[in-house]
């Protein structure tokens, strides 16, 4: 099995078991609908709120498993763990102390030895080849880190997300689910441009995002009147439904708090 070949395992053992329940595939679309229409009543993106869910029952499942799982291990410590979110939801989960600990000492383990070879080998160098061996062998470490595996979390979640959006696109003619959407505060940017990326062929892409479209002429507008009613002469006008359109903005570009940001970054 080679290095890469554990991480895709443990994926795709995971993703597979999670979703084992979803057949036949007509069952499974009904299944992700419901998510998508329970998700769709809460305020913001709904694919965001779907991901933290999900997320954090990826990590209950990761620590639960990966202690003891030799592949796990060897995948948890290619990715160096999980990354900034996906890390800090592990350390508020319900008893995790005990497999964090296990795992991250892991990780640092591996890592700690790698660092300490390269200092005892700079130390021992003094020729001129020797130092552009020992400058390359730094620089294949770095490159280790910037180029590490997904963190697994991220991976799982990204796999579902794309199902979520195919049946976003697919089921958009069945009429709650539609009606949802129309009710709903829409997708943020992030979601919206992984909605155009994963449908551009889709014949109902063009109908669903003139529905986002609608969510954002209306967030728009409620945040033109809500910089309006900042002028000191309206300062008696009661604000309404404008009244939290400066916080909405922000969370369109950038997602809900505690998630992903607008860019595929962890969130703070």
């Amino acid at each position: 099995m080679t290095a890469a070949r554990p991480f895709v395992y443990l994926v795709e053992t995971m993703f597979q078991r999670i979703l084992s329940a979803f057949s036949p595939d007509t069952t499974a679309n009904k299944l992700l609908r419901l998510d998508w229409i329970e998700a769709l009543q809460t305020p913001g993106c709904a694919l965001c709120h779907m991901g933290q869910r999900k997320s954090q029952r990826y990590v209950e499942t990761l620590l639960n498993e990966a202690v003891t799982d030799v592949d796990q291990r060897d995948t948890w410590r290619e990715a160096r763990g999980l990354c900034h979110w996906h890390a800090w939801m592990a350390t508020e989960t319900p008893h995790s102390a005990g497999s964090l600990a296990i795992l991250y000492a892991d990780v640092l383990r591996h890592d700690f030895e790698h660092l300490a070879a390269l200092t005892a080998a700079a130390l021992a160098t003094r020729r001129w080849r020797s130092q552009r061996s020992l400058a390359q062998r730094q620089q294949g470490w770095l490159r280790a880190w910037r180029q590490q595996p997904p963190c697994p979390v991220c991976y799982l979640w990204r796999e579902q997300e794309r199902l979520y959006l195919h049946v976003l696109l697919d089921d958009w003619q069945e009429p709650e689910l539609a009606h949802a959407f129309a009710a709903s505060s829409g997708l943020c940017w992030l979601h919206t441009l992984r909605l155009i990326e994963q449908g551009k062929q889709h014949t109902h892409l063009q109908t669903v995002l003139a529905a986002q479209q609608a969510h954002l002429q209306r967030l728009q507008d409620e945040l033109h009147e809500f910089l309006r009613k900042l002028d000191y002469r309206l300062g008696r006008h009661p604000y309404g439904r404008e009244a939290d359109a400066w916080r909405r903005v922000v969370t369109l570009y950038v997602g809900m708090r505690g998630g992903q940001g607008s860019e595929g970054q962890d969130g703070p």
